[in-house]
């Protein structure tokens, strides 16, 4: 159940709730393998579903209005019919019969990973430290509901896109002002559309995984939540977007700094005319932007689960005063709310 009150609803919790989740992310260097799993479904950031999903729509959005069937469908359709005989016909059969297992797999241990990162963020919250091998049963065992959950909020997000496509579609042909404020404005839409169906996905989360709560229960609750403290999500959202966007910017300095000296060793070889130099210079950037990339997108994910977790906590309880509020209290010269 939610509990309505609380002593220190009142108490501003952003500073705190980002710093102690940052604090967490990096203490907790355990979860980042889960991490890095869970991130192949659901980041549980803003920036990368935006962009990714912006990109989707523009590329979506223009084939719509031009017509037709995309070149990567056509081109594998292709090599599945278009082959001499059976042997050749059944070997690409066999190919893609194995990427989809493939796929599924990684899938499946996306969605378990998830269920496994959420329990050990919420246990290190609570003062239980579970270990591994306790989060990836409690994932697995919850495997079925978080397996619909992920059906659920990322096609829901998959199929919001489709607010976009025609607007866009038209906005680039550029014949009328009026397609482009329609696009501009379901863009808007859309952009709510990701940060709801993004904080009901966590909040479930979180239900299933610490409460042990049923699908459809879980669900209810996380609407519930969000429906009481939809300035707090938005404000979590927009921060969660700033940040992310900082450590990738960060993460692109410290591949830059790293990348001077090898950069300096590969031009030395080539002007020295050694080969050796030059694809060991390769080898190092590649693996170091490998690392790099992991690292970097490792802690973010652990992170933004984090941040998720608490903010579903302090709703739980009760739910901060949004700044909004506390800044439109100040605007007005209203009193501001009382710390209790």
């Amino acid at each position: 159940m939610i509990r309505k009150t609380n002593k220190r609803m009142f108490k501003p919790v952003y500073r705190e709730l980002i710093r102690s989740s940052l604090t967490d992310a990096w203490k907790d260097r355990w979860l980042w393998p889960l991490a890095v799993f869970a991130a192949l479904l659901h980041t549980g950031g803003i920036y990368d579903v935006i962009i990714h999903s912006m990109h989707m729509v523009q590329v979506e959005g223009a084939a719509l209005i031009r017509g037709g069937i995309s070149p990567d469908v056509l081109y594998g359709w292709a090599n599945l019919t278009l082959q001499n005989g059976w042997f050749p016909f059944l070997g690409t059969l066999q190919s893609v019969i194995f990427s989809i297992l493939f796929v599924l797999t990684l899938l499946a241990l996306s969605v378990i990973a998830q269920g496994a990162l959420t329990f050990g963020i919420g246990g290190r919250v609570r003062g239980k430290k579970p270990s591994f091998r306790e989060c990836l049963t409690a994932g697995a065992h919850a495997f079925g509901k978080l397996a619909m959950l992920n059906i659920i909020t990322i096609g829901a997000i998959w199929l919001s896109r489709l607010l976009l496509l025609l607007p866009y579609g038209y906005a680039q042909t550029g014949t009328s002002s009026v397609f482009i404020l329609i696009y501009f404005l379901t863009a808007l839409v859309f952009i709510a559309l990701i940060i709801a169906f993004t904080s009901i996905h966590f909040f479930a989360l979180n239900a299933i995984l610490l409460q042990d709560a049923h699908l459809m229960e879980a669900l209810k609750r996380s609407i519930l939540l969000l429906q009481k403290g939809w300035v707090a999500v938005l404000e979590l959202a927009f921060l969660l977007f700033g940040i992310g966007v900082a450590l990738f910017m960060l993460a692109a300095v410290v591949f830059a700094i790293m990348f001077i000296p090898i950069f300096f060793l590969m031009i030395g070889a080539l002007l020295t005319s050694f080969q050796a130099g030059i694809f060991f210079g390769y080898s190092v950037i590649v693996f170091l932007a490998i690392v790099i990339a992991l690292i970097a997108g490792a802690f973010t994910v652990t992170f933004q689960f984090a941040a998720w977790h608490r903010l579903f906590i302090k709703l739980g309880e009760g739910g901060p005063v949004a700044k909004l509020h506390r800044w439109s209290h100040w605007f007005l010269g209203a009193p501001q709310p009382k710390k209790k």
